[in-house]
């Protein structure tokens, strides 16, 4: 501590410094501060004594600068400080208020340049106040701390006294315009100025939370991302509103940054944020993508921008120690790059009236925005008081501005919500009305389908009577009695009665395949064949016809051999539908012609053109416009037909994935030509269809096998269930002759004489009342007592669907109607010999060893062998007791019995017990009487002679030879 001009100062250089200034009047140039107001503030500007020192410079050499001593002009008002200095200032104050408005305490702000200040207030040579402030400042070591961002100090000065005021200040930030204008006024007008200005803060922090919740509210509400683009905007800009008006270092530097207060000037960084959502939200609100494409990828560019500068702002910042003199410049030339963008956007949008009516909330908002930016850098580049207020009332505008904008958007979505799910709505009802009348159509093809089906299965019964009685008539034995001219007469009227039963029945195959063609369901059933051979005999078969009408038939074929997969039955339906056509439209004396050749260049490779021509009466180019038409028919009252020949033709040359075409003229004949691929369709299915049958013990017999003597010594039993009483009167006059014979009219009558009778085997309708035939044969096949009973399945149902389902229920046999008397005859004889194979091949394996169970007669015969071999020593097993174990009648166990084994079920028991007795006499040492009680005999002397009998010989001779 030492005096030096008669102030006591506790740091001798500092105090020397003072005490010389003090000492040496005629440098002192400073003027007088007066204060004579509560309610002004006074800038000591022009007004205070400055004195500049370099840092850790010697006082005294500084001090004998000749111009370090002097006072600044009165218009130079803002003094411009530099960094790394020290910077002296003297006042002298004088505190004149008095009365009422007189004031004893009074405040001093200072600039944000200033990061370490310390004052001194001295009064007759002794400090008598003295403080620190300053930016950088710990907390705890500000004395007077109202608001933490800016930099304030506290002295009192009794009215009517003097005081002189030092100031010493150190400023380690450069910026683009460092400043320093500090004030004084009355702690009164500090307080109310500062509420003043809280309260606008609060007022501008307050609409913008409000503005920021409301419309995170609307996002939620409409979900358009240009809200939660504002909203978050608005998030930022208030952060930045708080950072900037002291909010953030009331609230953060206490808490947070209570020993290195600089680390808030982080926040300044808030910048970037505010200007990539203001773009996100302005792309989002404006629609730029689509309206002004070009310009959204300047506002991505600058969005991108945001990243570099962003980290280059951050590492000036601490590597200069927060010197603003590169980091203020990287910031505000990124915001001048947003500010002409927003310009150029305002006169863009109002140039071209783009955006609709949105585009005067788009030039307001954004042109309110850019200003008030743009005022904003405009100070922070000058030498002038950096106030926010401009900025702020600009952002209020813009605020107001675009909450109108985002109503009005929001009216505009939620409009264009109501007509989107009214158009849904309408979709909907469409989609529903689509749905129903595709259901509809549906439930009409569905309809359709089966009225086809059932009306085919109707032509089909009494087509099948007809046909089939026709040929039945044919094999009469009676008919040789007769002369040979009634014989002659006889047999063409049967030929008539079937050609005529055949034609109808071509026409429902035709009406039949119609109607899948119509449902989608007709496919190709392809096998290998020669088209050549194949085409030679179809128009072969037209030959008698051909000269009953007095025409010539022609065939030619550019190879000998032409050998593809194609569908059999369908293009012999082509060819024949061509043929009869020709040959019906041409007059005596013509030709027609059927040709095989290989595809034109024009045409697709890899295929054969088919042509049928004739010199007929031809077709006019208005009929050939319509000739593939549906119903279509020649005004011709002659020549009449159905109208879907050519149509059906049509369809199945393009289902085998050709193509059809006619060429005619009036009186000049008629040319047909079908292209069809020699690959295969996508769609066709092959012809060997993998059906699923029975397994059985043996191996399958040929078709025509002869019958076995047991069928001919033993006249099996049928069971008839037809549901037309014609068909079932043609089959038991058919069948009667060879087999015993049970009719039923329906499903359910035929279960039930199924599991009375047990016959050997059963020939069933599908379509019948009460239980159709697949289900009929399904409750067959898995019940225990009717499982081994062969099925043959008679049906009008033509389709592959209908016969893989019935042999997948288990039918042994699909016969379609109508039949040929043949066909059926041989499966009824092969079916019941294989029957017959089988149970010779039960009787030949020894009876205790069966195979491996695998069918169901097997794993039955296995249940029953096991059984008897468990009751063996029983000499009471009978039928009963197998009747009780299988849950069965004593008549359905012999006649399953029978028809599994060919056995009785006495006789089944009794080879059981030789087969044992025959295993202990040659592995036991047991007695022939001892063997006789093992094996169910009571009677020692009845064993031996049933063992005789059986083996010829006695127990003990078969013990002595064959053992």
């Amino acid at each position: 501590m030492g005096m030096l001009g008669g102030i006591q100062v506790g740091v001798d250089w500092r105090w020397v410094l003072l005490g010389l200034w003090g000492s040496l009047p005629m440098l002192t140039q400073a003027q007088d501060m007066m204060l004579t107001s509560t309610t002004a503030s006074y800038s000591l500007d022009g007004v205070y004594a400055y004195l500049l020192l370099p840092l850790n410079e010697n006082v005294t050499q500084a001090w004998l600068d000749p111009w370090a001593n002097q006072r600044l002009p009165a218009q130079s008002r803002d003094l411009l400080l530099a960094a790394d200095q020290d910077h002296w200032f003297r006042v002298t104050l004088h505190n004149h208020t008095q009365g009422p408005q007189a004031t004893s305490e009074w405040v001093i702000r200072f600039s944000l340049i200033a990061t370490s200040i310390k004052y001194y207030l001295v009064q007759n040579g002794v400090v008598v106040h003295q403080g620190r402030s300053g930016g950088f400042t710990a907390y705890d070591q500000r004395t007077f701390r109202p608001g933490l961002r800016n930099s304030y100090g506290r002295f009192t000065l009794m009215p009517q006294q003097s005081a002189t005021l030092y100031l010493h200040m150190r400023s380690t930030r450069r910026g683009v315009n460092p400043i320093f204008n500090p004030y004084i006024l009355s702690s009164n007008e500090f307080y109310r100025e500062r509420g003043n200005v809280r309260l606008f803060n609060g007022i501008f922090l307050g609409i913008l939370l409000l503005m920021m919740l409301y419309n995170f509210f609307l996002y939620w509400q409409v979900k358009d991302s240009a809200f939660i683009y504002y909203s978050f905007f608005l998030l930022c800009l208030g952060g930045f509103a708080m950072y900037n008006s002291g909010y953030l270092a009331d609230l953060l530097i206490p808490r947070v940054f209570p020993h290195y207060p600089q680390g808030l000037l982080y926040f300044k960084l808030l910048v970037y944020p505010i200007v990539v959502s203001y773009l996100l939200f302005l792309s989002k609100f404006m629609d730029l993508p689509k309206l002004l494409p070009d310009w959204y990828r300047v506002a991505r560019w600058i969005m991108w921008l945001a990243v570099p500068t962003f980290l280059a702002d951050l590492l000036l910042m601490y590597f200069t120690n927060y010197n603003y003199t590169w980091p203020d410049r990287v910031t505000v030339g990124y915001t001048w790059l947003f500010i002409i963008y927003l310009f150029a956007i305002c006169g863009k949008v109002a140039w071209t009236k783009a955006g609709g009516r949105k585009r005067f909330f788009i030039i307001g908002g954004v042109f309110a925005m850019a200003t008030g930016v743009a005022i904003t850098a405009v100070q922070r580049m000058l030498s002038v008081d950096y106030h926010a207020i401009p900025f702020r009332i600009t952002t209020m505008v813009e605020v107001v501005i675009f909450s109108l904008g985002l109503a009005y958007r929001q009216w505009e979505l939620l409009h264009e919500q109501q007509i989107n799910t009214v158009e849904l709505e309408r979709a909907r009802l469409r989609e529903q009305q689509r749905k129903k009348e595709a259901e509809d159509q549906a439930e009409l093809a569905q309809a359709k389908d089966r009225f086809y089906t059932n009306l085919t299965h109707e032509f089909r019964t009494p087509l099948t009577v007809i046909l089939a009685l026709s040929e039945h008539l044919r094999h009469l034995s009676w008919l040789g009695y007769a002369s040979s001219r009634e014989q002659e007469k006889y047999l063409f009227q049967l030929g008539l009665i079937k050609r005529n039963g055949e034609q109808l029945l071509q026409h429902v195959n035709q009406l039949l395949d119609m109607s899948k063609s119509s449902a989608g369901k007709l496919t190709l059933r392809l096998t290998p064949g020669n088209v050549v051979e194949f085409a030679r005999y179809t128009i072969a078969s037209f030959q008698s016809l051909a000269e009953e009408r007095q025409l010539q038939l022609q065939f030619q074929a550019d190879w000998p051999v032409k050998s593809f997969p194609f569908d059999h039955d369908k293009l012999r339906y082509i060819l024949n539908n061509l043929l009869v056509n020709a040959l019906k439209f041409t007059p005596p004396g013509g030709t027609v012609s059927l040709s095989l050749s290989d595809a034109l260049d024009d045409q697709p490779a890899s295929a054969i053109r088919i042509t049928v021509a004739d010199t007929g009466i031809g077709m006019t180019a208005s009929t050939q416009a319509h000739i593939f038409n549906p119903y279509f028919q020649v005004e011709n009252p002659s020549l009449s037909g159905t109208g879907i020949g050519l149509t059906f033709t049509k369809e199945l040359v393009e289902l085998m994935g050709g193509s059809i075409s006619v060429q005619s003229a009036p009186e000049q004949g008629s040319t047909f030509w079908v292209i069809l691929p020699l690959r295969i369709p996508d769609q066709a299915t092959s012809s060997q269809l993998a059906v699923p049958r029975p397994t059985a013990a043996v191996p399958m017999l040929p078709m025509l096998a002869p019958a076995s003597e047991k069928i001919a010594d033993y006249q099996p039993l049928l069971l008839i269930l037809e549901d037309n009483a014609d068909v079932r009167y043609f089959l038991e006059q058919l069948l009667q002759p060879t087999y015993q014979i049970l009719t039923a009219r329906d499903g359910e009558a035929g279960w039930k004489l199924a599991q009375e009778k047990l016959p050997d085997l059963i020939i069933s309708d599908v379509l019948m009342p009460k239980l159709d035939g697949f289900a009929l044969t399904q409750r067959l096949k898995s019940n225990t007592a009717t499982s081994h009973i062969p099925i043959i399945l008679l049906t009008a149902k033509t389709n592959d669907t209908s016969k893989l389902e019935g042999l997948a229920k288990g039918a042994d046999a699909y016969i379609v109607k109508p039949f040929q008397r043949e066909e059926l005859l041989l499966q009824i004889q092969n079916l019941l010999h294989l029957r017959v194979a089988m149970q010779d091949f039960y009787q030949e394996k020894e009876p205790d060893k069966p195979s491996p169970a695998q069918t169901p007669e097997q794993q039955l015969l296995l249940k029953v062998t096991d059984f008897v071999q468990q009751q063996l020593a029983n000499e009471n097993l009978g039928v009963q007791d197998l009747a009780d174990f299988l849950h069965l009648s004593p008549s359905q166990v012999y006649r399953k019995l029978r028809a599994i084994s060919g056995m009785s079920p006495t006789r089944f028991i009794r080879q059981l017990r030789m087969s044992r007795a025959q295993a202990l006499l040659c592995n036991s040492s047991d007695s022939i009487a001892d063997i006789a009680y093992q094996v169910g005999f009571t009677d020692p002397n009845y064993f031996s002679r049933v063992f005789q009998k059986a083996f010829g010989q006695t127990p003990t001779q078969y013990r002595q030879g064959e053992c």
